[in-house]
């Protein structure tokens, strides 16, 4: 199911539902992303709510609801999303750390650890290792925070910072 598959679908649907959350007819997918790309995250939430209510696993509705959700501060909500998307898919290595990232903004610890150990995508691993010693630094840790700061690239301007 794909951005075009809901365009085609809400410009067939009641037109005054759509009109309460303000989405042109058939452009559903232009103004999603519009909204997102000027920051109105408030305001693109009701509108992915409300199409997950249709569609409740839709990949880009979660997707896009998670990211709006974690740039809102809801944590909580992001986690929620996130969870979704890894549990409907397992093998995108994206959604797991977007997953631990929110897990360790809502200041659960223990889980953010444990879902950041099972990233394996090699391509993440920097991301991963700051994960994990600010989640060692957010538990007082400080040793092991230090330990794995020290595994990061010397040049990393982060790492001067979490030092």
């Amino acid at each position: 199911r794909t951005w075009a598959d809901v365009d085609r679908e809400k410009s067939s649907e009641n037109k005054g539902e759509m009109a309460n959350l303000r989405v042109p007819e058939g452009q559903y997918t232009q103004t999603i992303y519009g909204m997102i790309r000027e920051q109105k995250y408030g305001e693109v939430v009701p509108i992915l709510s409300m199409e997950l209510q249709s569609h409740p696993k839709s990949r880009a509705a979660l997707s896009l609801l998670g990211f709006c959700y974690y740039n809102l501060q809801d944590f909580q909500s992001a986690v929620d999303c996130y969870e979704q998307l890894v549990q409907l898919h397992p093998d995108v290595e994206d959604y797991k750390l977007y997953y631990a990232q929110s897990l360790y903004k809502a200041c659960s610890f223990p889980e953010a650890m444990k879902i950041a150990c099972q990233i394996e995508k090699q391509e993440f691993q920097p991301r991963v290792i700051k994960l994990q010693a600010a989640i060692k630094y957010a538990e007082e840790d400080l040793p092991n925070a230090k330990t794995l700061v020290e595994q990061c690239a010397a040049d990393d301007s982060d790492t001067e910072f979490n030092m």
